[in-house]
C-alpha cells in the first residue's frame, strides 16, 4: 500500500511505501489456521509469489520474510488449503438467499468486501471444488480448492475500500460452522474432494518415523483427542508399533510425545484448520489399543472413528443410525487419500471388531448401505 504525502516542491506529490494489510495481519490470521499468501499492493486479487504448489499453511518463518520482502502487500488465502470454504456474494442482498441455500443461519464470522458483497467462512472436512452459485440466482459463488480470498485489511483494487470484519475477528475463524456438503450435494455439486495427500501405501521407513508420528500426534492434539501428556505418549507408542517399520525405540517416542505435547501447552504447535473436534472416549481409546496388529490398523480404524463422529456424532444422540457405504465413501474420498473401498471396509471391521459401533442393520443390496451406531450410545440409552 501506499500512502500521498505533501511535497516541499509546489504541489508535487509523492508516494512513500507503508506497511500493508500482510505485515500488519499476517501472523494473526496464520495463528487462526489461514493459509495466507502476500498479494500486489495495487491489487489485492493478484499474490505475489508461486502458490498453486502451496499444501499447508505457510511457516511462520516464512511469514516474517515474505513481510520483509513486501512490506506493502495485502493479504490473502487459500481457503482450500487450510481447510476452509468461502461463500463469496458479489451483492450482500443475496446473503438470505444464499443461508437459505446452504441451511445455516448464524455464523461467527462476516466479512464485508470492499465492493459491495460479503465473505463468509465456513469449515470443510477436505477440499471441494468451487461452486458458482448463479444457477440459483444467487450472484456470488463458494471458493475453496485452488482459490484465493481476499482477506480483511486489504484494500479492494477497484473502489479503494477495506475489507473488514463486520462480526468477529481472526479467531472466530476456528468457530466457523462446517458447511453441509451432503445439501449440496443433493444441489447437483459432485463433491469430489481433491486431496493434496498421497494414501500411505506401507508403514512408515526409517528417516519419515519420527515426522510421522509428530503428524499424528498433533492433529489428535487438535482434534481434541489428546487431552495430557499421558495420552500423547500412549498414542505415540501404539501409533510406533503398528505404523512404524521397524518400530523406533520407546525412549525416542516417548521424547517425541513429550515434545509434541509442549509445543502445544506453549501455543507453538500449529494443527491444521481443517481438524475437526471429535472427543475420544478414554473406552474406546482402550478398546482400539487392544485390537490384535497383524489384522487390524490402528491409525485407520482411529481415523474412520474421529470421522463417523464428526459427520454422525449428532445424528447418533438423537437416536438415528448412520450408513458405512465404504464404495460411496472411496469414490468422494470421505477422508482425504482414502480412494480404495477395502480401506474404509477393513477400518469398519476394526471398530466393529472393538465394539465400538454396532451394525443395526444390515446391507440390502440396491436399496440401502448397512446402518449402524455408536455402541456407547446405545448402551446409555438401554440403561436408562
Amino acid at each position: 500500500m501506499y500512502e500521498s504525502v505533501s511535497s516541499q516542491q509546489g504541489d508535487a506529490r509523492v508516494f512513500r511505501s507503508v506497511p500493508g494489510a500482510f505485515a500488519a495481519y499476517a501472523h494473526a490470521a496464520r495463528a487462526a489456521g489461514l493459509a495466507v499468501i502476500p498479494t500486489k499492493a495495487t491489487d489485492a486479487k493478484s499474490p505475489v509469489v508461486h502458490w498453486g504448489r502451496i499444501r499447508r499453511s505457510p511457516r511462520a518463518s516464512t511469514v516474517s520474510r515474505w513481510i520483509g520482502r513486501f512490506p506493502s502487500s495485502n493479504l490473502a488465502y487459500l481457503p482450500g488449503v487450510c481447510g476452509f470454504a468461502v461463500l463469496d456474494l458479489d451483492d450482500l442482498r443475496d446473503e438470505d438467499r444464499a443461508r437459505e441455500l446452504l441451511g445455516v443461519r448464524e455464523t461467527p464470522v462476516l466479512i464485508v468486501t470492499g465492493g459491495r458483497g460479503l465473505h463468509i467462512p465456513f469449515r470443510v472436512l477436505s477440499p471441494i471444488p468451487s461452486l458458482d452459485l448463479r444457477r440459483w440466482g444467487i450472484a456470488g459463488e463458494i471458493k475453496c480448492a485452488g482459490s484465493i480470498v481476499v482477506a480483511p485489511g486489504s484494500i479492494h483494487p477497484k473502489t479503494g475500500r477495506t475489507y473488514r470484519f463486520q462480526d468477529g475477528d481472526w479467531t472466530a475463524f476456528n468457530n466457523a460452522p462446517f458447511l453441509e456438503t451432503d445439501r449440496l450435494a443433493q444441489r447437483g455439486l459432485s463433491h469430489r474432494i481433491t486431496s493434496t495427500v498421497q494414501p500411505q501405501a506401507s508403514r512408515n521407513p526409517e528417516g519419515f518415523r519420527n515426522t510421522a508420528t509428530f503428524d499424528f500426534l498433533r492433529e489428535l492434539i487438535g482434534q481434541g483427542t489428546i487431552l495430557s501428556e499421558g495420552e500423547a505418549i500412549e498414542h505415540a507408542l501404539q501409533f510406533n508399533r503398528t505404523q512404524n517399520e521397524p518400530a523406533e525405540a520407546e525412549a525416542k517416542v516417548i521424547a517425541t510425545a513429550k515434545s509434541v505435547w509442549k509445543y502445544w501447552c506453549d501455543g507453538k504447535l500449529m494443527s491444521r484448520a481443517s481438524a475437526p473436534f471429535a472427543l475420544l472416549l478414554k473406552s474406546e481409546a482402550s478398546a482400539l489399543q487392544l485390537l490384535d496388529s497383524e489384522r487390524y490398523n490402528y491409525a485407520d480404524a482411529l481415523t474412520l472413528l474421529l470421522h463417523l463422529k464428526n459427520e454422525h456424532g449428532a445424528r447418533d444422540k438423537r437416536g438415528q443410525s448412520f450408513a458405512i457405504a465404504a464404495s460411496a465413501m472411496a469414490r468422494v474420498r470421505s477422508i482425504p487419500a482414502w480412494s480404495d473401498r477395502k480401506r474404509y471396509m477393513k477400518a469398519t471391521a476394526a471398530l466393529k471388531a472393538a465394539q465400538i459401533i454396532t451394525c443395526v442393520a444390515h446391507l440390502q443390496r440396491g436399496r440401502r448401505a448397512a446402518q449402524y451406531r455408536f455402541t456407547e450410545t446405545l448402551r446409555t440409552e438401554r440403561a436408562k
